[in-house]
C-alpha cells in the first residue's frame, strides 16, 4: 500500500474515533481528563518544596495508605489537613487511588463535600492538602455511646444526604460513606471526604441507580434521619 495513502486513511480512522469518542463521552469528557488541568503537579524542586510551607501541627489519623496530618501554612496562618501517601507515586495501587481521588474532587465542588486545596510531591510521594475540619462522625458517636442527640443526628443525616445527593447527580458513586469518612467543621458542617474509592457511571445507568432508588420509599427522611445514629 502507497505510504501516501496509509497515511490518508490513518488520519481519516483516528478523525472517526475522535469523533466517536467526543460523541460518547459528551460533557462527560471533564471527569477523564481533569477539567483539561494537570492532575499531578511537574516534578521540580518548587513542587517538593511546598511542604516547607506547612507547620506540623499534629497527626490526625492514618489509614491503610497514608498519614494525615493537622498543618498550618507559614505564609497564610490557614491550618489545613495534609494528606501524605506512605508509598511512592511508582507504586500502582498509590497511583490508581491517588488519582481518582484527585479526579473526583477538582470536579466536584460542594459545601457539603471536602474542598481539594492543593496536590504536591515530596521525596516522591504525593501530598493532599485538604481544608481543615475538627473532627469526625466517629468521634460523636464515641461522644454519645447511647446515641447521639435527636436534633444532632437529623443535621448530620440531612447534610451527608446533600453532599451524597450532589455526588450522584453527577454520576459519581462514593462507595465509603462511613463515620470516619463525614467530617464535621466547628461551625457543624458537614464535609464528605476520601474518594478513593468513589466510581464514575455512565450516564444510561444514572438513571436506575439514581439518589431516589437509594433511599427507601415512604421514608420521610427529615422526621426520621435520627433513627440512624442512635
Amino acid at each position: 500500500m502507497n505510504s501516501v495513502v496509509y497515511i490518508l486513511l490513518t488520519s481519516k480512522l483516528w478523525n472517526n474515533v475522535a469523533s466517536c469518542m467526543e460523541k460518547w463521552f459528551g460533557d462527560k469528557r471533564l471527569w477523564l481528563f481533569g477539567n483539561n488541568l494537570p492532575l499531578l503537579p511537574r516534578r521540580s524542586r518548587a513542587s517538593s518544596r511546598a511542604m516547607e510551607r506547612y507547620e506540623k501541627l499534629a497527626k490526625l489519623g492514618e489509614g491503610s495508605y497514608g498519614l494525615v496530618y493537622k498543618c498550618r501554612n507559614r505564609e497564610t496562618g490557614e491550618v489545613v489537613a495534609v494528606k501524605k501517601f506512605v508509598e511512592n507515586e511508582d507504586d500502582p495501587l498509590i497511583r490508581k487511588i491517588a488519582l481518582r481521588e484527585i479526579r473526583m474532587l477538582k470536579n466536584l465542588k460542594h459545601p457539603n463535600l471536602v474542598n481539594l486545596i492543593e496536590v504536591f510531591r515530596r521525596k516522591r510521594k504525593l501530598h493532599l492538602v485538604f481544608e481543615y475540619c475538627d473532627h469526625t462522625v466517629l468521634h460523636e458517636l464515641e461522644k454519645y455511646p447511647a446515641g447521639c442527640p435527636e436534633l444532632l443526628s437529623k443535621q448530620i443525616i440531612w447534610q451527608t444526604l446533600q453532599g451524597v445527593a450532589y455526588c450522584h447527580r453527577h454520576n459519581c458513586i462514593h462507595r465509603d460513606v462511613k463515620p470516619e469518612n463525614i467530617l464535621l467543621t466547628s461551625d457543624g458542617v458537614v464535609k464528605l471526604c476520601d474518594f478513593g474509592f468513589a466510581r464514575m457511571i455512565s450516564g444510561s445507568c444514572s438513571s436506575e441507580y439514581s439518589v431516589h432508588t437509594m433511599i427507601p420509599f415512604g421514608v420521610d427522611v427529615r422526621r426520621r434521619a435520627s433513627i440512624y445514629l442512635i
